[in-house]
């Protein structure tokens, strides 16, 4: 009788909160001894997805069983599926401060730290604030910080002046701040501006990218309402609007856009409801090619008048060095 010795080497990389996949490979080999060993490595994904009703109302009381999973249009299995209310949340504020939310600023800082009070938690959330116009600067000095003072305190001194750096700023928060914190992490930007680039040297597509590749995800409130000096151009507002849409819909956040600045505060607390009442489902994609391509996936709810919102996909990893 020949005998085989299977050798299971699990490497489980740490699953990414909004779609990393860990390394993927099944090989058999030879040992030394002539016996064959297997090396399994498990690949999974992580999906952070919030389901809400026809009314807008958030829904959290959903099972294993009802939802479908597709990935690039193939049937996949659901491994698991939890209620993730008290997930740690790392938080980048960036607080536009250029001359097109002058008419705003007071309500928009206002609002913002409101926001952080009700949504960061001592000893398990962290934030910075990063300021921008024509320069994009770190405005809490220290860096991540639960401290509410010490967020709150740059927000207030905050002055409006300058053209706007939009996708640059996405690109410095993503780059030099949220893609060093650990896997497993939630990596949160709350993007407070009309969304009118003017002057960034990087254009939406490498904003979009970066954010995507380093599971970051975008809520944008627009403060500039209707009736406000920001924006006169209607083309510009079409276009502001149109990036913030798109920047929140392809990392699987959500655009807000106030009737008046008096609802910038209900803008706030519908995103810090949002990220403390999302699902999270893990899978084994079907496809284990580490070709480094996006791969695209869908949660479907089988009750049709529920609506899922999470990022439209994930990078697959790089061939094996």
């Amino acid at each position: 009788m020949k005998y085989f010795r299977y050798c299971m080497l699990i490497a489980l990389l740490p699953i990414a909160t909004a779609g990393r996949p860990a390394a993927a490979l099944l090989q058999q080999q030879p040992s030394v001894d002539g016996q064959t060993t297997i090396d399994i490595n498990v690949d999974r994904v992580n999906i952070l997805f919030s389901v809400k009703d026809s009314k807008g109302k958030l829904i959290t009381n959903l099972k294993q069983e009802d939802f479908r999973l597709t990935e690039d249009d193939k049937p996949q299995t659901i491994e698991r599926l939890n209620l993730d209310r008290d997930l740690p949340l790392n938080i980048v504020m960036l607080m536009d401060r250029s001359n097109t939310v002058l008419d705003q600023l007071k309500l928009e800082k206002d609002a913002a730290i409101e926001f952080l009070n009700k949504t960061i938690k001592h000893g398990k959330d962290k934030a910075v604030v990063i300021g921008f116009d024509t320069a994009v600067d770190l405005l809490t000095l220290e860096g991540f910080t639960d401290d509410i003072e010490k967020l709150s305190d740059p927000i207030r001194k905050i002055r409006a002046g300058g053209s706007t750096a939009v996708f640059d700023a996405i690109y410095i928060a993503t780059d030099q701040y949220l893609a060093k914190l650990p896997q497993g992490q939630r990596r949160l930007i709350v993007l407070i501006s009309d969304g009118q680039d003017n002057n960034s040297r990087k254009v939406l597509d490498d904003a979009l990218k970066i954010a995507q590749k380093d599971e970051v995800v975008i809520y944008a409130i627009n403060p500039s309402v209707p009736g406000s000096t920001s924006g006169n151009d209607p083309r510009d507002r079409d276009r502001g609007d149109k990036a913030l849409r798109q920047l929140a819909d392809s990392t699987g956040g959500r655009a807000y856009f106030p009737k008046k600045l008096e609802d910038l505060e209900t803008g706030f607390q519908s995103i810090g409801e949002e990220v403390r009442s999302q699902y999270s489902l893990i899978y084994s994609p079907t496809n284990k090619l580490r070709d480094g391509q996006f791969r695209r996936y869908e949660v479907k709810p089988k009750n049709s008048q529920y609506k899922v919102t999470a990022r439209p996909g994930y990078f697959a990893p790089g061939p094996k060095r």
